[in-house]
């Protein structure tokens, strides 16, 4: 916990200083450009991580994790040609449509979606593994690192957005280095690759499993990016900035918090679960869940009133004096997050049990109408229909999630009754 809210506060620091040396057309622009990394996370990194993890716990438990790494090791080779072959192909677009000027800002952005989404694969075994301490020390260090060479690069060379984008790709590529280095010398079982452990069943098994996160991550990243791009459509840069901010010290901080806690409980769930075929095991795992999902609910509606009351005071804290207009919307993107963050934690319930498919249904249809409430808001209303289709789409995905949980919940407890 105390990795974690160091990692916080570096990324609060990271954006006051973005926000006092960009300006708010630059902060936006920026703010744009790392909607190609969600994308690139979404699709094929967050996917193949969650399918590794997964396996991870079933692997250990059956003593086979030499094949589990060296079939993860030639799914993440595949996914850096898949990826390879994106970028080359998006780059001659560009430069058929004469877009030189994006060629700076797109490259840097997919060099930073690789590096990022392989340290985030890499924490994701450790967490998973249990090495929370040791997670916990990279986040640190790349906190510190992130800080230090942002305000380098910021403060020698021009500040713009695509400084801003070198400054945290250079940063990540730091850290992604430093957890080799450290994976070579004391644990240098998780680089191990044979050829002769390849297991065709297995590496199925794991895409199997990611396949559904890739295919609602295409729809989940229209809902999170739709926001930023109906704002640039019918506002401007400037006004895709405000918003930016918003989001960041109120709808990260709370679904980064909701984030560490799904960090320690993911491997207690997935222990408590197994491979997901016994429904006593699957019982308990739900009731954890459900519990610390209750707790994330609590704890985000004291932190809407405590918003409320002090968000002047945090905008002036955490942001330039350019964005203390916007300040009383705080207390709203607060809410969202933690809504959003409760209704991520309930889907572990459907990762456990390994009913990824159900989730799909689910996934996709709240992002197409998370999309359409995007668009009809702030076409109607601009800046402040953002901020309420938002708080609508975090509503009605932790609705219609709670309502299959339960639903299925109620029919597995209604049977053993009957039996």
């Amino acid at each position: 916990m105390l990795g974690n809210t160091i990692n916080i506060f570096g990324m609060l620091l990271i954006l006051k200083l973005f926000t006092k040396k960009l300006s708010p057309q630059d902060y936006g622009i920026y703010y744009l450009s790392l909607t190609i990394s969600i994308f690139i996370n979404q699709i094929f990194f967050g996917p193949i991580g969650n399918g590794i993890s997964r396996y991870f716990t079933i692997s250990k438990e059956e003593n086979n994790l030499p094949m589990l790494i060296s079939n993860s090791l030639i799914l993440c080779k595949k996914l850096l040609i898949i990826i390879g072959f994106f970028y080359l192909t998006t780059l001659l677009v560009l430069i058929l449509l004469q877009k030189y000027n994006y060629i700076f800002i797109f490259s840097t952005t997919v060099v930073y979606s690789v590096l990022s989404g392989f340290t985030m694969i890499i924490y994701t075994i450790q967490n998973i593994n249990r090495e929370r301490k040791l997670v916990a020390y990279f986040q640190v260090v790349e906190t510190i690192i992130k800080i230090i060479i942002t305000y380098l690069i910021l403060y020698f060379f021009n500040q713009n957005a695509s400084t801003a984008l070198l400054s945290i790709t250079i940063s990540t590529l730091f850290i992604f280095f430093l957890q080799i280095l450290y994976l070579k010398r004391y644990n240098s079982s998780l680089l191990n690759f044979n050829i002769q452990l390849i297991n065709k069943s297995l590496t199925k098994k794991i895409l199997q499993y990611s396949f559904p996160f890739a295919i609602w991550g295409i729809f989940a990243w229209g809902q999170i990016s739709s926001d930023r791009w109906f704002l640039q459509s019918f506002t401007d840069s400037n006004t895709v900035a405000k918003y930016a901010v918003l989001f960041q010290i109120g709808y990260y901080p709370l679904t980064i918090l909701m984030g560490y806690i799904v960090q320690v409980i993911t491997p207690v769930l997935f222990n408590a679960a197994g491979n997901g075929e016994d429904k006593i095991r699957n019982q308990k795992s739900t009731k954890i869940n459900i519990r610390i999902a209750l707790t994330s609910l609590i704890i985000t509606i004291l932190s809407f009133i405590l918003v409320i009351i002090f968000h002047q005071y945090i905008s002036n804290l955490l942001t330039s004096s350019k964005y203390a207009d916007v300040s009383k919307y705080l207390p709203y993107m607060i809410l969202s997050g933690g809504i959003f963050a409760t209704s991520q934690i309930l889907s572990l319930d459907f990762m456990s049990h390994i009913k990824v498919n159900q989730l799909l249904a689910i996934k996709i249809a709240t992002s197409i109408l998370g999309i359409f409430i995007s668009y009809i808001f702030i076409f109607l209303y601009k800046f402040n229909g953002a901020i309420f289709s938002s708080l609508c789409y975090s509503i009605l995905y932790l609705i219609v999630i709670s309502f299959f949980i339960y639903s299925r919940k109620f029919q597995s407890e209604k049977n053993y009754f009957t039996k």
